[in-house]
């Protein structure tokens, strides 16, 4: 079998391999990630970067900040508007993140401890299942800065390289400006931490942070002002003035405290979520604990946990993003993205901790992650999306004007905009339009016409 370092890398590419034949055949998703293309489709032809569109109105639907639409956009630009464009953003994200964070465990804990995080990322669905890396969608890229971040702060407040500030607030600036307050999610894990550091003073206050923390607030603000400019023609008299009061209001406080908002009752939320985005890695973690406690006591552990301070790092990271979770009003289970790459780096401590065989836990990622294959494998052999009719979607290559039926799926929606020139103007189909026209067609039970 091969080393872990070579196996590490080898599983990295089966998973990105896997995660892009996914993006190929899976039919695009009419929630959320079709309007996204939507956006992105408007946003590229009309040359506005600060404003959303959908069906040529204003779009106050999405009140997600534009870093991902700006790549999806550049995306569309480059290699044309394709659902696989689309999701090439978030593909690319995966495999920065896989690659980062696997030479980041191993340059600091070994390949082996390397080898078992990353193979138990992507061994389930948190990552490389729907809605996150598999979709175009903002989630993916929001949990590669969102990681990248916090393991630059671990670097900065630990191993006290003051350098490590600057990357930390610099991707978490841009994973704000992916997803806005989702942030938030890794705030009281962070902070817990930190005051749990006895020399985080020290840290915190030195002459070299000093100017960073500065840098981090500049860039805070500049990040707020220039939202404060995005949407100001989206939105109408009367409610939010800007892309930034709608992402606070509706995004942030309305989710958390409004059970009207998404109604939903789940007093188990974090262990559904955890079966489904984590299974069945996170029964392995479980079975762990108990087989840990076993073999060193519960005073032998905390000693250990002592002498690995990113196992206490990741534990509250993770912890802070499912206790938010579980108490907001509004989640669903690709929430708990952000913590996969700290649970799996918990499962990687706790399995080796409890068995001292390095061939049994490279055959146990080897079983995970083939189980894994498979499974994504009849996912993607059981995908079907019926093709648009060939006479319709040669028409619309020609097409100057599209109007589209205002309650059309928005997959079906992204369908067609796929066939249009980028040039083709999209908008909503009104009575002033003809009733029955040879340029118009029916898409299921959905009328579109093309002038």
């Amino acid at each position: 079998m091969p080393g872990s370092k070579r196996l590490s890398y080898l599983v990295s590419g089966l998973a990105t391999g896997v995660a892009i034949l996914s993006a190929i055949y899976l039919p695009v998703e009419a929630w959320d990630e079709a309007r996204r293309g939507v956006n992105a489709f408007e946003m590229l032809q009309r040359g506005d970067y600060l404003n959303y569109y959908y069906l040529g109105e204003s779009d106050t639907f999405n009140t997600k900040p534009p870093l991902f639409l700006w790549f999806a956009a550049a995306s569309f630009q480059l290699f044309g508007v394709h659902t696989f464009t689309l999701r090439l953003p978030s593909l690319l994200a995966l495999a920065g993140l896989l690659l980062y964070y696997r030479h980041w465990l191993a340059e600091r804990f070994g390949a082996h401890i390397a080898l078992l995080t990353i193979g138990a990322t992507v061994s389930v669905n948190g990552l490389i299942g729907y809605h996150v890396a598999i979709n175009g969608d903002t989630d993916m890229l929001f949990v590669c800065l969102l990681t990248v971040a916090c393991l630059a702060y671990y670097s900065f407040l630990v191993e006290t390289q003051s350098s490590s500030l600057l990357i930390a607030v610099v991707a978490a600036g841009l994973a704000f400006l992916t997803k806005g307050v989702a942030v938030v999610l890794v705030v009281p894990g962070l902070l817990a931490f930190t005051l749990s550091r006895r020399e985080y003073r020290r840290t915190m206050v030195s002459r070299r942070a000093a100017g960073r923390w500065l840098m981090a607030l500049a860039m805070l603000a500049g990040l707020c002002l220039f939202l404060s400019f995005m949407g100001r023609e989206s939105y109408p008299e009367g409610g939010p003035d800007s892309l930034l009061t709608a992402m606070f209001l509706r995004d942030g406080l309305q989710r958390l405290t409004d059970t009207a908002f998404e109604p939903v009752s789940q007093p188990w939320f974090v262990f559904q979520a955890l079966d489904i985005r984590f299974g069945p890695v996170i029964y392995v973690l479980y079975a762990s604990i108990p087989v840990l406690l076993w073999r060193f006591g519960g005073g032998g552990l905390a000693r250990r946990l002592g002498r690995d301070p990113f196992t206490v790092y990741s534990l509250c990271l993770a912890a802070s993003v499912l206790l938010l979770l579980q108490l907001s009003s509004n989640k669903h289970n690709w929430y708990v993205a952000p913590a996969i790459p700290f649970l799996a780096y918990l499962f990687a401590t706790c399995v080796r901790g409890a068995t001292g065989s390095v061939n049994a836990y490279r055959w146990l990622i080897v079983a995970l992650v083939s189980v894994a294959i498979v499974q994504r494998g009849l996912t993607i052999s059981s995908a079907s999306s019926e093709p648009l009719p060939a006479s319709v979607t040669e028409r619309l290559r020609g097409a100057d004007d599209l109007y589209i039926d205002a309650q059309m799926p928005q997959d079906d929606v992204f369908r067609l905009v796929e066939q249009i020139p980028v040039a083709c103007r999209v908008g909503v189909l009104t009575a002033g339009l003809p009733e029955t026209s040879e340029d118009c067609f029916l898409l299921d039970a959905w009328r579109g016409c093309i002038k």
